[in-house]
């Protein structure tokens, strides 16, 4: 959400040469419909419509804070939320269970015994997962005292063993029996690399914080031909849909009256709403990173942006 919009804002102002048709980017954190930002509407919102939390506890949340005209009124700031409203929404994300993956609620969460580490201490060793790869969940911790514990990202330890298979490294030209220098161990296989001592996600309103959304009407306007998809899977909690669906309604672009369902296997797979110079693309049932969670979907939406 930050990287590309900035990346496509640069070649703009210092064009290269290459053949720039357009950008993908996938439940990007843009506005303040993500967790490093203080409003929390859409992703309270999206866990009572999932029945993760209790109507009564929502319902006051969102009067308290207003919700009621965030997809109305546009110029209604609700970033900077006030004591009644941060303790409704306290009370009301408080009651989330755990485990739970926030990434994709619909799936289970990793409960065989040993995934997170080998290490003497597993608590210690899900928790140093947790803060490295996962800073929602280390987002969530900070602000409301939850720490999701249960969490069990075996991925972060499979991936790794996947990615080291012979067959695999010579797929992606990758040196055989080594990488970059303090990266090795003596067999050869390679480590993901740890984060820098005291590397901090949040780095403020000219970090994550910073408004992504206005570097859209810069590209309308410098680059109309450029083909913009948004796509977001629909069992994202941490950048849920409806927020995205409301920043990009509020680049007040042209609604072109065409949505309607993409399908994958004679079965919808999302839907497709378009605006002038912009479309959201979502992927029903799947999670934050769409191929992690659903291949064949994340394949299908990708190979349909190319062709258009």
């Amino acid at each position: 959400g930050h990287y590309v919009p900035n990346l496509a804002e640069k070649l703009i102002d210092e064009p290269l040469d290459i053949d720039m048709r357009g950008f993908l980017i996938g439940n990007p954190g843009i506005n303040s419909d993500w967790y490093y930002n203080v409003n929390e509407y859409a992703f309270a919102t999206f866990m009572w419509s999932h029945g993760l939390i209790p109507a009564q506890q929502y319902l006051e949340a969102r009067s308290a804070c207003g919700w009621e005209k965030f997809f109305s009124e546009c110029e209604t700031d609700f970033t900077h939320p006030t004591e009644a409203c941060m303790n409704a929404t306290g009370a009301a994300v408080s009651m989330l269970p755990k485990p739970l993956d926030f990434y994709d609620v619909l799936v289970p969460t990793c409960q065989a015994a040993g995934n997170a580490s080998s290490s003497s201490n597993p608590d210690a060793a899900k928790k140093l997962v947790k803060h490295q790869h996962h800073p929602f969940l280390k987002h969530m911790e900070r602000k409301y005292g939850l720490d999701i514990n249960g969490y069990d990202p075996c991925i972060n330890n499979l991936t790794p063993e996947y990615m080291n298979y012979p067959e695999v490294l010579k797929a992606v030209h990758a040196r055989v029996g080594g990488g970059r220098r303090g990266n090795n161990t003596s067999s050869g296989v390679r480590h993901w690399p740890s984060l820098p001592d005291n590397w901090e996600y949040n780095q403020g309103s000219a970090g994550e914080k910073k408004n992504i959304a206005k570097l859209f009407p810069k590209f309308f306007a410098k680059a109309p031909e450029w083909r913009i998809w948004v796509v977001s899977g629909t069992a994202d909690s941490a950048v849920p849909f409806l927020g995205t669906e409301r920043w990009m309604n509020c680049l007040g672009r042209k609604n072109l009256g065409k949505y309607r369902p993409w399908l994958l296997n004679g079965d919808v797979a999302g839907m497709i709403n378009e605006w002038d110079g912009i479309s959201l693309v979502t992927v029903k049932g799947c999670g934050h990173t769409i191929p992690t969670y659903c291949p064949q979907e994340g394949y299908a939406f990708f190979q349909n942006y190319l062709k258009e």
